[in-house]
């Protein structure tokens, strides 16, 4: 909810006002409000839409289990189916000899007799009603010849299974063929019923096409070799040659003991697949059943008239390459691709139910769902936007107004009053008539304060000057003029520091006129005040500027020299001794000549001021000592 757009200015300098800076403060603050609502909201649209889609997939999941176990239910026919008939074969042995049907024990006594050594069939129930004719049998001489250790022959097991398959293949539409195939190639039971020159389609030699029989993946997977488990099993799905359709078989081998005895089978039409597909709930979307190999088997797209369903792989529609590695058993609603896919698996055989739903078709349910939320969601933000706006012009922007308008009187800039609102306006009248007042009291007191300030300005001229007076008087001798005992000390105090921070080293000369108590006792004291101001003056004359004269106390004084060595210092002292030699002093009259002893010393880093002033004073000593009126640089 970004706030509208005002102008609080009236010339273009008001962009630097206060109120300029409220507007854009509160602005900055709308805009962040607005995106916490915003986020708020579009929280609370994607919770609801996620779980809107949730509850679409848990739909998806739940139709899916139904369908695999309404699967599973359906083929278990055929499972139990196999399951009994290779019980019934494995136990055969403890059941024969088994009668069988004496219409088929006619048939094929009367075959043997009217040819014998040719290919036992049952060509001759071809006379019989149709449910009277449970099957067929291609059977070679071989075949009828009991097995060693007194088991029964593959005939007698034949027999005893030709009414269990032939009721199995009457009752299960989707049953194709139901059959034994004896492992010693000799014999070849199948139900329902067919014509001898139909099943060999062509082939004229019985022992060949029974020879070739155990060429197909349903016999050869139950040898034993690869089926060493002896467990019943599924096979690829296949093309039926006779023009059923994609079949696919199920089988389990025959043992007696160690003896591997044959296979029992049954083909399953696998068109009813797609049939079962049509009754899913869900008309959208891609629905098939694979098996483990990846065959399609069923797939409820309808096919255009007249055409076959073809074997496919489930790669063509879904690619390995956009699984990512994907198993296809257990997905839950999982995107591949544009679509979003589910499955579920039966255990067996492990086929796997596939369901592709485009991802736009599931969005598209679930915002049919979830458009009323979505509108609610739109009018919250437009009133949102609506109060906004309402509270930017009717509080905000005429606040701000006045705000610029406080600033400029606060200004003295004096600004017209703005235009706002009415509920506004009495406010704004009792404003200006307090800003006017106050600009009164403001003039009135900006005359007193100028007054004031006058007033003090001459009172601080006169402080300050009294002040320099008497910082002056604090370090300078009254007599002489120069500086003072005191202000020596601190110039030591800080230069010796400075040379202990690596700054150079100083010199002093300490100074003491020769004889000046005669010039006392001999023309008086005035005489002698004026000596001592002659030879500060004189003093001044020839140091340099940055050497600084104290008053030692009496007749003594001591020349500060910065930044100079003891040899320097040495120098300057024999011209200061020579400029007082050179002229006499004349006061009222009286011409008095006088001399000066003069030590000289450096500072040497580390010592205490007391031990250099007393090296000092020694020289000076030593001066006077040595007859007065010379310098002593050295001891």
């Amino acid at each position: 909810m970004s706030a509208p757009t005002a102008s609080v200015a009236h010339t273009p300098a008001a962009r630097a006002t206060p109120a300029t800076a409220l507007a854009r403060a509160y602005q900055r603050l709308m805009l962040l409000g607005t995106l916490g609502f915003l986020l708020v909201v579009g929280l609370t649209v994607y919770s609801g839409w996620q779980s809107h889609m949730a509850s679409e997939e848990k739909v998806i999941q739940q139709q899916m289990h139904s369908s695999a176990i309404r699967l599973q239910a359906i083929i278990k026919s055929a499972s139990d189916q196999i399951t009994q008939l290779a019980t019934w074969s494995t136990n055969f042995p403890r059941h024969a000899p088994y009668p069988g049907s004496a219409d088929v024990r006619q048939a094929i006594a009367q075959v043997r007799q009217g040819a014998p050594g040719s290919p036992i069939t049952l060509e001759a129930l071809a006379a019989l009603p149709a449910e009277h004719r449970l099957g067929q049998m291609l059977a070679l001489d071989g075949a009828a010849q009991a097995r060693p250790d007194g088991l029964p022959s593959d005939l007698d097991l034949a027999l005893s299974l030709l009414g269990r398959i032939g009721a199995d293949a009457q009752t299960s539409p989707f049953l194709r063929w139901t059959y034994f195939n004896a492992a010693s190639q000799n014999l070849l039971l199948i139900a329902p019923w067919v014509a001898t020159t139909d099943l060999l389609a062509g082939e004229t030699d019985s022992r060949s096409f029974l020879r070739h029989a155990w060429n197909y993946e349903v016999t050869t997977a139950g040898l034993p070799a690869n089926n060493p488990q002896r467990q019943p099993y599924w096979t690829r799905a296949y093309q039926d040659q006779a023009g059923a359709g994609l079949m696919i078989s199920h089988a389990a081998p025959v043992y007696w003991g160690d003896a591997f005895v044959g296979v029992v089978a049954t083909d399953v039409l696998l068109g009813f697949l797609s049939d079962f597909l049509r009754e899913f709930p869900d008309p959208e979307g891609v629905l098939t059943i694979s098996n483990e190999h990846g065959q399609i088997l069923g797939d409820r797209r309808v096919l255009p008239a007249g055409q076959a369903a073809l074997l496919a792989s489930i790669d063509t529609l879904l690619p390995p390459d956009l699984r990512r590695g994907l198993s296809l058993d257990k997905l839950q609603g999982e995107t591949i691709g544009s679509d979003r896919v589910f499955s579920a698996s039966t255990d067996n055989p492990h086929w796997r139910i596939i369901f592709q739903l485009p991802q736009a078709t599931l969005n598209q349910r679930a915002l049919a769902d979830f458009s009323a939320q979505l509108v609610l969601a739109l009018f919250l933000v437009l009133g949102a936007l609506l109060i906004n706006l309402l509270l930017w012009r009717l509080y905000v922007a005429p606040a701000l107004k006045i705000a610029d308008f406080v600033a400029g009187e606060s200004a003295g800039s004096h600004p017209v009053l703005p235009r706002v609102p009415r509920l506004w306006r009495p406010w704004l009248d009792v404003m200006a008539q307090a800003f006017g007042d106050r600009q009164r009291y403001l003039d009135e007191l900006q005359h007193s304060n100028a007054t004031l300030e006058q007033r003090v300005a001459r009172r601080t001229q006169a402080l300050q000057a009294a002040n320099t007076r008497l910082e002056a008087l604090s370090v300078t001798d009254p007599l002489t003029g120069a500086f003072n005992r005191r202000h020596l000390f601190e110039l030591l105090i800080s230069e010796s520091q400075r040379v202990l921070r690596g700054g150079e080293v100083f010199s002093l000369l300490m100074i003491d006129l020769d004889f000046f108590k005669k010039v006392n006792d001999g023309f008086g004291h005035a005489t002698g005040d004026a000596v001592l101001r002659e030879f500060v003056a004189r003093s001044q004359a020839v140091v340099r500027k940055t050497d600084v004269i104290c008053r030692y106390g009496g007749e003594e004084f001591v020349v500060f020299m910065p930044a100079l060595q003891s040899e320097g210092a040495a120098l300057l002292g024999e011209r200061l001794r020579h400029a007082i030699e050179a002229n006499w002093v004349e006061f009222e009259g009286a011409v008095v000549a006088i001399t000066v002893s003069i030590g000289v010393a450096s500072y040497r880093k580390g010592e205490s001021l007391e031990e250099f002033l007393s090296r000092a004073d020694h020289r000076l000593y030593m001066a006077k000592e040595e007859g007065r009126n010379r310098v002593v640089s050295q001891t």
